[in-house]
């Protein structure tokens, strides 16, 4: 789940699978007791009518926010931790190919004085987002939205990871909603400050990359997949097939490529390594919905073949591959840039017309 996915949930439909009812509704307006005050007798919890925001005329410390400062506050985490609130709000979300979080499920329905014997009153110390251990030892120290400028006016420019994003002929607005801006300290220079583009796994961990020349890209937390599911999926109206990539760079590169398609009605799964395609494919014939077709945009490598041959191995759906769309390339996003940034490439290398192809053969279900 990333912050785009978090913010679509409405804050009712939280709340009832957290156990609160509504006290009343006024003007459109949804008033419930105080989900963080035990002793609230008078409704003083209120949502808007989008049920995107909600304000506590109890709560003189935290006031209001939307559905990741109510997270934020009723898990009792620490200051400005949207990756933990993201990772606890996913149970609650859209159709996900991973776990639950096991703390997010013993929480729900409960109050926050039956979850931690901290007072409510107390406020969270500014601490670092709290993720399992991993070998790099890198601590994350912040996770923001992502940001595509910097600056106002006529001094308006890309910030360094959009230019990134550029430099690999991505459209920063397209890949914005799947990707935040994280800080972290390399294990071995605790006290540096350093930041680096990143997007969340479904073990609550982030890959990180750094947009500059040391290439510098590890994962910070469990190393795991990415799954966006479909957010117009309905039970009588499925959107079932699901691509398969490698990279979230080749997944960006689908977006940018592809136009035409509407993001809320496919399914993306990323591997974040060519290694997990057997915990993805766990995953997939796991899940309570039927992936079918199975579309593989993975890499023109060995790792590569490896992974797409292991999904070529299942026999209870379809799966395709369109690596051949990019033959002579490594991988999309490589194609994808010799493309727009060296018009000279060859075109027996890369056919310019395999979008119209793609299109043609797997449309929108």
């Amino acid at each position: 789940m990333n912050i785009s996915q978090a913010k679509e949930i409405p804050l009712d439909e939280l709340l009832a699978r957290l156990g609160f009812t509504p006290a009343k509704v006024v003007n459109g307006e949804i008033w419930y007791k105080s989900p963080f005050r035990a002793n609230d007798d008078t409704p003083s919890f209120k949502l808007s009518a989008s049920k995107k925001g909600w304000y506590d005329f109890g709560d003189a410390e935290t006031n209001g926010g939307n559905i990741l400062d109510f997270a934020i506050r009723y898990f009792k985490l620490g200051e400005n931790d949207i990756s933990g609130a993201l990772r606890e709000l996913r149970p609650f979300g859209a159709t996900n190919v991973a776990k639950p979080s096991k703390q997010a499920t013993q929480r729900a329905g409960k109050r926050p004085e039956q979850v931690s014997k901290k007072p409510v009153s107390e406020k969270p110390a500014k601490a670092v987002v709290e993720l399992p251990a991993e070998p790099t030892g890198h601590t994350i120290n912040y996770v923001k939205e992502f940001e595509v400028w910097q600056g106002y006016g006529r001094g308006r420019k890309f910030s360094p990871l959009a230019q990134y994003l550029l430099d690999r002929a991505i459209t920063p607005n397209v890949a914005a909603p799947y990707l935040a801006n994280v800080g972290f300290s390399p294990a071995k220079q605790p006290t540096k400050k350093w930041y680096g583009i990143g997007w969340l796994n479904q073990s609550g961990g982030y890959e990180v990359r750094m947009a500059n020349s040391t290439g510098f890209k590890a994962c910070i937390g469990t190393k795991d997949i990415t799954f966006y599911a479909a957010k117009d999926h309905k039970p009588e109206n499925p959107y079932n097939r699901l691509h398969v990539f490698e990279s979230q760079f080749d997944f960006l590169s689908y977006l940018c490529m592809f136009e035409g398609v509407n993001p809320a009605q496919e399914n993306y799964l990323i591997l974040n390594s060519a290694n997990l395609a057997g915990r993805a494919i766990e995953g997939i014939q796991a899940h309570e919905q039927k992936f079918d077709p199975l579309i593989l945009w993975t890499q023109n490598d060995e790792p590569g073949q490896k992974a797409a041959a292991a999904f070529l191995a299942l026999t209870d759906r379809a799966v395709l591959t369109a690596a051949h769309y990019y033959e002579g390339f490594k991988d999309l996003n490589d194609a994808f840039k010799a493309q727009k940034i060296k018009p000279d490439v060859p075109k027996a290398k890369f056919n310019p017309e395999f979008v119209q192809t793609y299109q043609a053969s797997f449309k929108p279900q």
